[in-house]
């Protein structure tokens, strides 16, 4: 069981804790997920496993206001966002009741799930990135895409491990807007630079004007990302990203993604997924054999 299971687990009410401790070893545990008046389940390497337990309203708020530290107010933004941090480095899912104002959120008025994201720190699933930028010279970007929850962000994490390391030492500045980017070793990386919580935007805009990296590694790609992206590559400096899409084409029919695709940004896309005999297995796309237009 990992550090971070432990200290999450301390935030449940005992039953829970113990029945949720009993199914898990070593790194099997994916996702926790706990709904208002619903029984809570666990995602155990890629299947469900739901417990014979009810989260009762009470347990539910407990639960909430220990993950807060006792503030639900310190989290007011993020939540507004749609996910709370714990511990700087595991996303919590939120979804409920929101109170909107010309379509923007104002508030979340009640919380009703949890659906809470495990980190894992796998070695070298980034491997196969770190080749392909090693192929086109460390001037290209790369873009990595697959379906929710098949582990893009973990490949993101080694990416930065690697490359902030022997024998690469790159200078990479990390853009970890959701607080779940960091990996074991981030702390000591002699040439890392976090931007943990920025806007995206501002994040990448300030950290080509100020830190001199040599890559920019980011997540899941919308429209201040895309700005942002199209800045860099201005710039000069690549970017590895990530983004959701089960194929090229689907992949493609986000605007976003269209726009960066078409200004050649990304010179090779990588297609994640789950394979038998270790955590992930890759597919490669290069950008030129894509077309944008079905």
């Amino acid at each position: 069981m990992t550090e971070y299971i432990e200290k999450l687990t301390e935030c449940f009410p005992t039953i829970l804790r113990i029945m949720i401790r009993e199914h898990i070893y070593g790194d099997n545990c994916e996702e926790i997920h706990i709904s208002r008046g619903k029984k809570v389940f666990l995602r155990l390497s890629a299947s469900i496993f739901v417990l014979d337990y009810v989260c009762l309203s009470a347990d539910f708020d407990m639960i909430l206001k220990n993950i807060c530290r006792g503030s639900l107010y310190a989290h007011s933004e993020s939540i507004k966002k749609g996910f709370i941090s714990f511990m700087d480095s595991i996303r919590i899912g939120v979804s409920g009741r929101a109170v909107t104002e010309k379509d923007r959120i104002i508030s979340v008025s009640k919380i009703d799930s949890l659906n809470i994201r495990i980190p894992h720190y796998p070695k070298d699933v980034g491997a196969p990135v770190v080749a392909v930028l090693e192929h086109y010279s460390f001037l290209s970007g790369v873009l990595i895409y697959s379906p929710p929850g098949i582990g893009k962000t973990t490949v993101l994490r080694d990416v930065a491990a690697i490359l902030t390391r022997a024998p690469y030492y790159k200078r990479v500045c990390l853009m970890d807007t959701r607080g779940e980017l960091d990996f074991p070793e981030s702390n000591s990386a002699t040439t890392l630079d976090t931007y943990k919580f920025y806007p995206p935007d501002i994040a990448i805009e300030s950290a080509i004007r100020t830190m001199s990296p040599e890559l920019i590694i980011c997540d899941e790609i919308g429209k201040a990302e895309r700005e942002a992206i199209l800045y860099s590559s201005n710039k000069g400096v690549p970017i590895v990203a990530a983004a959701h899409g089960s194929d090229p084409l689907e992949l493609l029919r986000s605007e976003d993604i269209q726009i960066l695709h078409k200004r050649g940004i990304f010179a090779c896309y990588i297609g994640l997924k789950r394979g038998r005999d270790m955590p992930l297995s890759f597919e490669y796309h290069l950008a030129k054999d894509i077309k944008t237009e079905q």
